[in-house]
C-alpha cells in the first residue's frame, strides 16, 4: 500500500493507470480487469464458498473490501493472462532481467516477490483463496512449463485442489 502511494505521488497517477500501462497495455493483455471497473468486458464468474454440507453460497464481496485488496482482490485476469504475467517477471521482460534474477533465483529465501519456491523438484508456485475463489500456479523457473488451476468454488476446511496441483505439479514439472 505504501508503495503504490509514493509511486502515485512521483507519477501523478493512480495505482489504476500504472497498472495498466505495465501489465495490460505492455503485456497486451485481453482478459484483464479491475474488480471494481463499471465498463465489465470480461465474462466474470461468481465466486462461492461451499460447506462441509455441500451448500454453495454465492459471494459478493462489497466495494470497500474490494478497494482494500490493492492488487489481489481487485483484479480479474484469465488463465493465459496470468500465466503470461508470471512468466514475463520470472525471465525478466517486465522488470528487466538483472532486478528478476535478484528477485527470482534460488537462494535461501522460501518466499520472494509473490512466489514461493519449491525444493524437488524446483519451481515457484502461488495459491490464492478469497470471495469464494481459490486459484493455484506452478511455474518453473524459465515460465516455460506451468500449471494454473482457477477455481470458483472455495471449498471451507479443505485442501483437495490444492493437494491435487502439488502431486500434478510434482510430476509434471519435474520432467
Amino acid at each position: 500500500m505504501i508503495l503504490s502511494e509514493i509511486l502515485e505521488e512521483i507519477t501523478g497517477k493512480s495505482y489504476k493507470q500504472l497498472f495498466d500501462e505495465t501489465y495490460i497495455k505492455k503485456l497486451k493483455l485481453k482478459q484483464t480487469e479491475f474488480a471494481y471497473d463499471n465498463n465489465i468486458k470480461t465474462n466474470r464468474a461468481y465466486g462461492y464458498v461451499v460447506k462441509g454440507n455441500g451448500d454453495r453460497i454465492k459471494q459478493n464481496p462489497n466495494g470497500a473490501t474490494v478497494y482494500s485488496e490493492l492488487g489481489t482482490g481487485q483484479i480479474y485476469m484469465s488463465i493465459t493472462d496470468y500465466y503470461k504475467v508470471i512468466s514475463f517477471l520470472l525471465n525478466g521482460k517486465i522488470l528487466g532481467k538483472n532486478s528478476a534474477a535478484k528477485l527470482y533465483l534460488p537462494g535461501k529465501t522460501k518466499y520472494r516477490a509473490g512466489l514461493y519456491t519449491s525444493r524437488k523438484p524446483f519451481y515457484r508456485l502461488a495459491n490464492g483463496y478469497g470471495y469464494g475463489f481459490e486459484d493455484h500456479v506452478r511455474i518453473s523457473q524459465d515460465g516455460k512449463k506451468a500449471i494454473v488451476v482457477f477455481s470458483n468454488e472455495q471449498r471451507k476446511g479443505r485442501n483437495n485442489l490444492k493437494k491435487k496441483i502439488d502431486q500434478l505439479s510434482k510430476d509434471y514439472l519435474n520432467r
